[in-house]
């Protein structure tokens, strides 16, 4: 099994071709020892880092979608089931506009609430990870990907609530 990578400084002063030869006289002694080059080293680094970033980012995208279905089924779900409130504020003189108007207020006011909710329990949850790991109490957070988050949260609530609403409206 494999321990791990070793990187070896010399003492100041010495010849890095003195510790090459060093660690070679301990290759030879020690079986399945590698001595290898610093750039090796480097490099199998950086392509461990890039197969850990590529397998977190499909991770985490697999997460997104997954929650985006979950998202979209239940508030497809939740606005058919209000076919009878949809018929009797109809029957009370509501007209198609109102209802949909009505329904896009809905629709703002519930992603507000759930991205407040979620950025707050993700906040919580990223300021603790960043503490741990660098010291500090502030991530650092680019804004890109929290726009795109944003806008996919807003533009997938207002599908699954205003598509069928419309869809139930035209029936009536």
């Amino acid at each position: 099994t494999s321990l791990g990578q070793v990187l070896a400084a010399g003492p100041p002063g010495r010849p890095a071709s003195a510790l090459a030869a060093h660690l070679r006289k301990l290759a030879a002694r020690y079986p399945g020892l590698v001595v290898a080059p610093r750039q090796l080293a480097n490099a199998q680094y950086e392509l461990l880092t890039a197969q850990t970033s590529y397998a977190n980012n499909l991770v985490l995208g697999l997460i997104a979608v997954l929650a985006g279905v979950a998202l979209v089924n239940t508030l497809v779900m939740a606005t058919l089931e209000r076919r009878d409130a949809f018929r009797l504020l109809q029957r009370v003189g509501m007209t198609g506009r109102q209802l949909i108007a009505s329904t896009i207020w809905e629709t703002l006011l519930l992603a507000g609430t759930g991205i407040v909710l979620g950025a707050g329990v993700g906040a919580a949850a990223i300021v603790i990870v960043t503490r741990a790991l660098t010291g500090s109490w502030w991530p650092y957070l680019t804004w890109t990907p929290a726009a795109v988050i944003l806008g996919l949260t807003v533009i997938l609530t207002g599908l699954a609530t205003l598509v069928p609403t419309m869809r139930l409206i035209s029936r009536e």
